[in-house]
C-alpha cells in the first residue's frame, strides 16, 4: 500500500480525487474482466497501460518524476518498460498528438545571430521558408520514430516565451532537436527570391 502520509499521495484537489476514482474504477473493471471465463493477466495489462501513458507524456521518467527515488517509482519505472523504453520503442504506442514548438527568436539568438533587418515581407518569407523546412524535418523524424498520431509544429510568436516548452515531452524535444539540426540556418537569414 502506498504511504498515504506522503504529500504526493494526499489529495490536493477535487480533480485529484476524481482522477483517482476513475483510475480505481477502470483498474477494478480490468481485474474482474474474464473473457472466455478466464481472468486477464493484470500485470501485462497494467504494464501496457503504463507504456502507453509513458509514450503520451514522452518518457518513462515523466511517470516517476514526482518521487523518482521511492520504491513505488522503481516498480513503475520497471513495469513501464524501464531502460528498454527508448523513444523509438515508445513512439509507435503514443495515442495523443505531438506539438513541437518553434521559437525563431530563440533560434537566432542561440546561434549568435541578431534578427536580420530588411523589409518585413522579406523577413516573413524567410520565416515561412525556414518553418516549412523545419516542419518537413519534424515530420520525417516522426515517421522514422513510428509515430502514428498527428504531429504539429507550433511557431511561437512571443520572443519571451520559453524556448524549451517541449523539453517536458521527450518525444517532442527529440523532434524539435532533430529538425533544428537538420534545417539550415541560411533559410532563416539569407534573402529569398520574391517568388519563393
Amino acid at each position: 500500500m502506498t504511504d498515504q502520509s506522503h504529500p504526493a499521495a494526499t489529495p490536493t484537489s477535487d480533480r485529484w480525487a476524481e482522477l483517482r476514482t476513475a483510475a480505481v474504477d477502470v483498474l477494478t473493471e480490468a481485474v474482474l474482466y474474464e473473457p472466455g471465463g478466464e481472468p486477464i493477466d493484470f500485470g501485462e495489462f497494467l504494464a501496457s497501460v503504463l507504456e502507453t501513458v509513458a509514450a503520451n507524456v514522452g518518457s518513462v521518467a515523466r511517470l516517476v518524476e514526482g518521487r523518482s527515488r521511492s520504491s513505488e517509482a522503481v516498480w513503475i519505472h520497471d513495469l513501464a518498460g524501464g531502460e528498454s523504453a527508448t523513444l523509438e520503442w515508445l513512439a509507435p504506442g503514443r495515442t495523443v498528438p505531438v506539438v513541437v514548438p518553434l521559437n525563431l527568436w530563440d533560434l537566432l539568438h542561440s546561434n549568435g545571430i541578431e534578427e536580420p533587418g530588411g523589409p518585413l515581407p522579406e523577413t516573413l518569407r524567410r520565416y515561412r521558408r525556414y518553418t516549412a523546412a523545419f516542419e518537413a524535418a519534424v515530420f520525417a523524424e516522426g515517421a522514422r520514430l513510428g509515430l502514428t498520431v498527428p504531429v504539429t509544429v507550433h511557431p511561437l510568436t512571443d520572443p519571451e516565451m520559453s524556448p524549451h516548452a517541449a523539453d517536458a515531452d521527450a518525444i517532442a524535444a527529440r523532434l524539435r532537436d532533430y529538425a533544428s539540426a537538420a534545417t539550415p540556418m541560411a533559410l532563416l537569414i539569407e534573402d529569398v527570391p520574391a517568388e519563393d
